[in-house]
């Protein structure tokens, strides 16, 4: 039974992508068969090719803004966060890594791009968090969340980086882990089922 409720689950995912995909080239100026990558990126958070200026202009802002190609050399950028001092966060599951992307000659454009932390498990979720004297950058990754000290005037990270969960279910199907810091100060943390449709072994996994 459990089989077959499976299997419909990841039909019924199909057939709305491809919906949602059909919808697109024809409602989406610029969309062509080429964008279905950017709806299996969406779901799997596997990479596609950053976008072109051209695919930009496609884009409309508000008057009296612009859209225009900050960076483009970072492999299946996910979430992004500015730091105090206005450099640009990036994590970068794929290569297991978060980025500091910043903006030295005031430009628009990133000319300085440094691999803050590496070696981690498909990082996703980032928030920053001060706590007295100390400047923190707090990493979720898929089965933990960790945190590093940060100096944001020099842009690099100070001491070692301490995974302080550990214990987050590892869902194969939904590994993204969102983080943010409330005004209570508490970290929320957001992590997807195991699967479309199953019955949840683990008690800390949603329904």
């Amino acid at each position: 039974m459990r089989f077959f409720k499976v299997i419909i689950g990841l039909s019924i995912a199909v057939i709305s992508m491809a919906i949602l995909a059909f919808i697109a080239t024809q409602t989406i100026p610029g969309f062509e068969i080429s964008s279905y990558r950017t709806l299996f990126n969406t779901l799997t958070g596997r990479g596609i090719d950053s976008p072109s200026q051209q695919q930009i202009n496609h884009l409309i802002a508000p008057e009296g803004f612009q859209v225009t190609l900050f960076a483009d050399n970072i492999p299946q950028a996910r979430i992004l966060k500015i730091t105090p001092t206005g450099g640009l966060l990036v994590s970068s599951p794929s290569k297991g890594t978060v980025f500091l992307l910043q903006d030295t000659n005031g430009d628009g454009h990133a000319d300085l791009t440094t691999a803050l932390v590496n070696n981690l498990n498909r990082p996703h979720g980032i928030d920053l968090y001060k706590e007295g004297g100390n400047h923190w950058l707090y990493i979720a990754e898929t089965e933990a969340v960790g945190r590093i000290a940060a100096d944001w005037q020099t842009g690099k990270t100070q001491g070692k980086y301490q995974r302080l969960i550990t214990d987050i279910p590892s869902s194969k199907g939904h590994w993204t882990r969102t983080i943010q810091f409330g005004p209570d100060g508490w970290l929320y943390l957001t992590s997807g089922s195991s699967c479309n449709v199953c019955e949840e072994k683990d008690p800390k996994e949603p329904l």
